[in-house]
Order: C-alpha cells, then sequence, then structure tokens
C-alpha cells in the first residue's frame, strides 16, 4: 500500500494556518488551548533559551510517506526552500 501525503489527500491538517487555528480554537480540540495549557504550568509565554541546535528542512521532498511526518515530506512534494530565506538562515548563524 502505497501512503499519500496529507497535501495529495487533500487534508486540511496540510495547511500550516488551519494547524495553528486548531491549536488557538478552545473550542475545536478536546483539552484546552495551547497558550492557556502554558498559563495553567506556569509558562505564560515561551522564552527563548541559548540555540544549541538548529534544524532546517530545505524541503519537502522526501523518497518516504512516514505517517508521522511532522512536514508532511513524501514523494509527491516538491516544494523547497528559497535562495532568499537559505540566506537568512546564514545570516542567523
Amino acid at each position: 500500500m502505497i501512503l499519500k501525503t496529507l497535501n495529495r489527500s487533500g487534508n486540511k491538517l496540510a495547511s500550516a494556518a488551519f494547524q495553528r487555528s486548531l491549536l488557538e480554537d478552545e473550542n475545536r480540540l478536546p483539552g484546552k488551548p495551547f497558550a492557556l495549557k502554558l498559563n495553567d504550568l506556569g509558562n505564560s509565554k515561551l522564552q527563548r533559551f541559548r540555540l544549541e541546535i538548529l534544524q532546517v528542512n530545505v524541503g519537502k521532498i522526501c523518497n518516504q510517506t512516514c505517517t508521522h511526518c511532522h512536514v508532511d515530506a513524501g514523494p509527491d512534494r516538491r516544494e523547497n526552500m528559497t535562495a532568499e530565506t537559505a540566506n537568512q538562515v546564514i545570516d542567523f548563524l
């Protein structure tokens, strides 16, 4: 059986904007919205510490389609990082 990416399947979860809307809407998911859960844990906002590891996903093309893939990569995806974004990453480093 060949698995399809969320994008190829037409699943709304392939959209980062839709994912954010789910995390921010307290009526859409069971439990509390992410921000309120952080507040309950004593972290009213996320704070960045010293950078130790920087993972950069340069594209979504992959020879596999894994159900656990957090970037929804697969053989049917062709998105790649632009040169402009790559330069911004280098400047950040």
